[in-house]
Parts: C-alpha cells; sequence; structure tokens
C-alpha cells in the first residue's frame, strides 16, 4: 500500500547576525502525510474533500500545518522548499495546504551558520560592505520611533535586503514593528590623474517596511521613521559623506494584508584606504632650509601647460611672419583636488600622517605656502612623481571651492628660475632623472 508520509523540516529563527541583522535559521523534523505534485495532476480522491489539481511546477498537498520556508524531504531525499502555503476550506471543514515549492539540491538543506564571520576591513578596521556602514549608521543614530500612543518605543530592526526567510516571520514570530532594509544600488570611482581610485561615490537603498498591528498603524508609523532618516542625515551627514536622494512609496499586497514601506535611496561617498598618494609633493619652507613636504592626498586632474614667448611680427608686403625668438615660458602646473575625500593614513590637515591637527581646513596649507612665500621663501620644490619633473616654483593662485555638492580646491605653481636655462638640458631644467 501506498504511504504518504514525508519528513517536514519546520523552520524556526534563531539569534541575529551582527553583520547582515538577519535572524539564524534552524531546522527540527517530523513526519506528516503529503502527495507532491507537477503541474497539471489531481490530488488523488479520498486526500482531498473538494479536488485540487497542480498548478504549480510543483505543488504539495498537505493536511497538517506546513508554512513557508520549511522544506519537505520526500521518500528518495528530495528536498522541496516551501515557497507559500494556502489553506483550503470546504465549508467549515479544514481540508489542508496548498504549497507552492521549489526543488533545491540536498546540500542546500544545511542550516545557515549563525554568524556570518568575519568581513574585509578598511586601514581603520572598519567594514567596508556599503550596506554594514549603511546599517551601522542607522543603528548607532537612529532616533527612537514610537507606537500611536506616542509614548512606546517600537522595535525596529536594521538589516541587509532580501533575507532568505519570509517577512511574516519577522512580524509575527519576533515581534518586529518596522524592518529597515539595506541594498547597495550602486558604486562609481573617483580616479587621480594618474589613474588610482581615490575614492568611491556609492548609494544605497533602503526600504522601510511596516503592517498594521492592534497598537500600531503601518502609514503613520513608516512616515515617522522616514522622518528619522531624514533627521540623521541632517544631524550626521559627514563620515562618509551621506545624503537623501530620492524617496518613493512602495506598498505592497501581500495578500489580505498591506506592506506599507518606503524606499529612501542615500548617497554615499567614502575615501579609498586601500590607496594612499606618494605625489604630487611640494616641499616648503627657507630656501636653505626646507623645513616640511606636504604629499597631495588625491589630485583629480592635472594641468601641465607651458608656450613659447616668440613674438611673430607681422610686416607689410612680406609673406609669412618674421619671427623674433624670445625662449621658452615657464611651466605652469595646475592641480585640481578633492577636499572631501582622503584616507586616515595620509590626510588633508596637518600633521598628515598623525593626530592631533593643528590644520583648521583642509586647504590650510596653500593659504602657508602663500603667505611665506612674500616673506621668507622665495619658492618651492615640486616633486609631480618618482623621477621628477622635481624643480622650484612659486604658487600664483589657489582657489577653494566650498560647495554643497562637494569641495575642491584648484592650485596653480609657476617654475621659479634667476637665470636662464639655456645651457642646460629640458631633464636638466625640470630634475628628471
Amino acid at each position: 500500500m501506498a504511504d504518504a508520509s514525508v519528513t517536514r523540516l519546520v523552520c524556526a529563527l534563531g539569534p541575529r547576525d551582527t553583520y547582515t541583522g538577519w535572524c539564524s535559521k534552524t531546522y527540527t523534523e517530523e513526519t506528516v502525510d503529503a502527495v507532491i505534485l507537477h503541474q497539471g495532476e489531481v490530488v488523488p480522491a479520498g486526500l482531498s474533500s473538494i479536488g485540487m489539481y497542480a498548478k504549480y511546477p510543483h505543488t504539495i498537498y498537505v493536511p497538517d500545518v506546513i508554512h513557508e520556508d520549511d522544506l519537505i524531504k520526500n521518500q528518495n531525499n528530495d528536498y522541496f522548499l516551501i515557497k507559500s502555503s494556502k489553506e483550503r476550506w470546504w465549508l467549515d471543514q479544514f481540508d489542508g495546504y496548498e504549497c507552492n515549492a521549489v526543488k533545491i539540491k540536498q546540500q542546500n538543506y544545511a542550516n545557515r551558520p549563525a554568524t556570518s564571520g568575519t568581513w574585509h576591513a578598511d586601514s581603520d578596521s572598519t567594514v567596508t560592505d556599503v550596506r554594514y556602514r549603511m546599517k551601522t549608521w542607522l543603528d548607532d543614530n537612529l532616533a527612537d520611533v514610537k507606537e500611536d500612543n506616542g509614548a512606546t518605543d517600537a522595535t525596529v530592526v536594521c538589516m541587509f535586503a532580501k533575507p532568505d526567510y519570509g517577512l511574516w516571520r519577522e512580524f509575527s514570530d519576533e515581534g518586529t514593528d518596522i524592518i529597515i532594509y539595506v541594498e547597495q544600488a550602486s558604486c562609481k570611482a573617483r580616479i587621480t590623474q594618474d589613474h588610482y581610485p581615490y575614492g568611491w561615490d556609492e548609494s544605497a537603498t533602503l526600504r522601510v517596511c511596516a503592517v498594521d498591528k492592534p497598537t500600531i498603524t503601518a502609514a503613520r508609523i513608516i512616515e515617522e521613521a522616514e522622518q528619522a532618516i531624514r533627521e540623521l542625515a541632517t544631524d550626521h551627514p559627514t563620515g562618509s559623506l551621506k545624503s537623501i536622494e530620492a524617496e518613493t512609496p512602495a506598498d505592497e499586497d501581500l495578500g489580505g494584508m498591506t506592506l506599507y514601506s518606503r524606499l529612501i535611496t542615500i548617497a554615499y561617498v567614502r575615501a579609498n584606504d586601500d590607496y594612499v598618494a606618494t605625489y604630487p609633493r611640494v616641499t616648503y619652507g627657507p630656501s636653505a632650509t626646507p623645513t616640511g613636504t606636504y604629499i597631495f592626498p588625491n589630485c583629480a586632474d592635472m594641468k601641465v601647460p607651458s608656450a613659447i614667448k616668440d613674438v611673430w611680427n607681422k610686416i607689410p608686403a612680406m609673406s609669412g611672419d618674421s619671427v623674433q625668438v624670445l625662449g621658452s615660458g615657464a611651466l605652469d602646473v595646475e592641480f585640481t583636488c578633492d577636499l572631501d575625500m582622503a584616507p586616515s593614513a595620509l590626510t588633508w590637515k596637518r600633521p598628515q600622517t598623525t593626530t592631533p591637527k593643528t590644520d583648521a581646513t583642509n586647504f590650510d596649507v596653500f593659504i602657508d605656502l602663500m603667505h611665506n612665500e612674500g616673506i621668507d621663501q622665495p619658492y618651492h620644490t615640486l616633486t609631480l612623481q618618482s623621477g621628477g619633473p622635481s624643480f622650484s616654483v612659486r604658487m600664483v593662485s589657489m582657489q577653494p571651492d566650498v560647495l554643497a555638492g562637494g569641495n575642491k580646491v584648484v592650485v596653480r605653481f609657476r617654475e621659479y628660475r634667476t637665470t636662464s636655462a639655456d645651457a642646460l638640458t629640458y631633464k636638466q631644467r625640470l630634475g628628471i632623472t
């Protein structure tokens, strides 16, 4: 006689992982009856009061209790993950559960580890994953969100997007009132003039979710959580630079229950601590005894223009022009630098590699150079890269732009000479080895 007994692996949630915010999963085994059908097949007579045909690729009929995220193991040791389950009734008689299942590999049954282990960190021992950094920003600073009575704190959980279990388990089993999912949306490098990534423009999407409960109106508490995130972005925009870029309603019908949610996109910019610049650099101080060398933490753009000083005389009744040779002009070098980005190992403020800092702003060093050029420092030594060019310069202009969209400084140096370079090669003139 055919046997309908199979093994049900009942899913339950355990402690949360520190990094992902997901609960661990465990399974306990029990024996239940079930019929596993392929699409278009019919439940045999006698097993169901009202009849049923299989509408899913793998449809499982279970007369006992079963939930999403549970597993079914049949007599052939095939494993099926329950994606959804629907109660079936005939009048006042419970008929069983109709389940949409997905066949999985046997090794996928292994319980997920309770902890996700050690994540990649930067030179400050800070985890680099943009979702974890955003989660930490929220966990550490988000203001309390209240239930409808305005006094009781709601339970808020921040986690990575798309956990491997159903949302209802958070709201029902774990007593969560608000879920803030964090998902990385995009990443773009900020590049130096010699093609090294000195920073990252990243964005993360937050999905704030809630359902109606006896003490909570989901639509109201979603709006309160949204305002708390706005307040957080106002009070804590720095560290890594953050700003709210977009907000979009995203309510969803879960079949008899509305999941209220709102998508919030956060722009996120951080320095690349895996890159520490060594050039360009400028050595400054009294000419005979230089007192310091400053390395630009990043240089987003560099222009090195120069021009011949010749005069082209336009002489009447002469085809062409008469050239008066006046020699080559001074070499100008213009740097455009990102004042917002610098690794902790080499900051804009001096001293660059240690704390405490003595500079007040990120462009203090350029004010210092310009001021002292008029006192006892007629020139500085500018080195563009290893092996040169490395030559004497004066800083002829400095223009910091302090903008909401990003702070930068444009600095211009000009080659400094007290004698002609006629007797030198161009490598000797520019200190190229």
